[in-house]
């Protein structure tokens, strides 16, 4: 870690917002590994659905936010001071994780899935916050660093609260170790919010008041303005659904290669510190003007891991190895699209553009999801659709090639 990264990480103008999002990331998973092994193990047999069912549902419990109130929360965060918004919604938080684990300690799925979906209306308030700071924070020279920490960080910390949340429900006082963490995660964030410096709307009449439908399709044609723009959403997008497809699918890739719970555990570390890893990388290699030289190549390593996880990775270390080089590229990946999209969005509709990125992200899984649940009711198996997903890739490699010609050329 280089001494401009030792400064950041300790520095005001984006210490509080690194840990508000850290301490979020971790509780949002923390509650939902809760419930999927408690879901598998105690709840299905008891509200009549199958594990499997439960799994779905609170899956999409969790994304339907970021697909209706994403364009709401994306205009408020423009329309006034965003350090306000951040603090709002650390605050909302605490009662949530309350909710959440009393879910746990009633074994109610009722109020499991309540949770989840404020959970998750959390999140969708909190992103295009976080997003939008950055730029307004951090100079130019900072940018793409500030994004890499931030995207390490959120995925180390998606890793810590799903480990956490597996290990513990099930155990001897673990509710009352997860209403721990839980608590110290959310009272943390909240307290580390209200460290972020003022951040004035630079768009204070975007609206007179957020409004669900209007304001989803207005931050969409925000987003689809710019062709660059609108690139680098579908971009991420599929990075993002990808990789939900991919971590979905490791239970089943680690039973495949004769490994147990103990390996699904060591790939989502290593799918973790790969994506953070790769971000790290990224920073380091993006000259400032121009970080969008990276996002095809990564694409191209993305592909060629993935059909290596399809066609030779029969093995845990194998394909541990191939699932590390997936993640490295990911990261190094999807970190200039994120630069990209605050360097290109006008300073009063960032927090919009990353809304509408938030509503194609949470629709492209969704999508994707189904694609895949479908093929695999058809007998493909999970190494087929990894590897089709990479050859997919390949076409993205393409299209990210022309996103970055058409970026330099203005």
């Amino acid at each position: 870690m280089d001494r401009g990264t030792r400064s950041m990480l300790v520095a005001r103008r984006f210490a509080p917002l690194f840990a508000a999002q850290f301490l979020g990331a971790l509780n949002d998973n923390l509650v939902k590994s809760a419930f999927g092994v408690l879901a598998a193990w105690r709840l299905a047999p008891g509200s009549g659905a199958e594990a499997g069912m439960l799994a779905m549902v609170a899956g999409a419990v969790f994304i339907a936010p970021f697909l209706v109130f994403s364009g709401a929360s994306g205009t408020l965060a423009d329309r006034i001071d965003k350090a306000r918004v951040a603090r709002w919604t650390k605050l909302a938080e605490i009662p949530i994780v309350a909710g959440g684990v009393a879910g746990l300690a009633l074994e109610s799925v009722a109020l499991l899935l309540a949770s989840l979906f404020l959970l998750g209306l959390h999140s969708t308030v909190f992103g295009p916050v976080k997003y939008a700071l950055l730029p307004q924070h951090l100079p130019p020279e900072e940018l793409v660093r500030g994004n890499a920490l931030v995207e390490a960080g959120t995925f180390l910390a998606i890793l810590l609260g799903t480990v956490l949340g597996s290990a513990l429900v099930l155990a001897p006082g673990g509710v009352a170790a997860i209403a721990g963490i839980g608590f110290a995660a959310a009272l943390g964030g909240a307290l580390a919010a209200s460290r972020i410096p003022p951040a004035p709307p630079a768009a204070p009449d975007a609206a007179p008041r957020p409004r669900i439908f209007a304001d989803t399709i207005a931050v969409l044609r925000i987003a689809a303005a710019d062709r660059v723009q609108l690139g680098a959403i579908l971009a991420l997008s599929w990075f993002w659904a990808f990789g939900a497809a991919i971590v979905s699918g490791l239970p089943v890739l680690a039973r495949g290669a004769g490994g147990d719970e103990t390996m699904v555990t060591a790939m989502l570390a290593t799918f973790a510190i790969g994506i953070g890893t790769g971000s790290m990388l990224a920073a380091r290699m993006a000259r400032d003007e121009d970080p969008l030289r990276l996002v095809a190549p990564a694409a191209i390593a993305m592909a060629a891991f993935a059909i290596d996880l399809w066609l030779l990775a029969d093995g845990q270390w194998s394909l541990l190895a191939a699932l590390l080089g997936l993640s490295v590229a990911g990261g190094a990946f999807s970190l200039p699209l994120y630069a990209s999209l605050q360097r290109r969005g006008a300073p009063g509709a960032r927090a919009r553009v990353i809304a509408a990125n938030n509503i194609a992200n949470a629709a492209a899984m969704a999508g994707l999801a189904v694609l895949c649940a479908i093929l695999l009711g058809r007998g493909w198996t999970m190494p087929m659709l990894v590897g089709a997903c990479g050859v997919a890739t390949l076409g993205v490699a393409a299209s990210c090639a022309w996103l970055a010609r058409d970026a330099r050329a203005g």
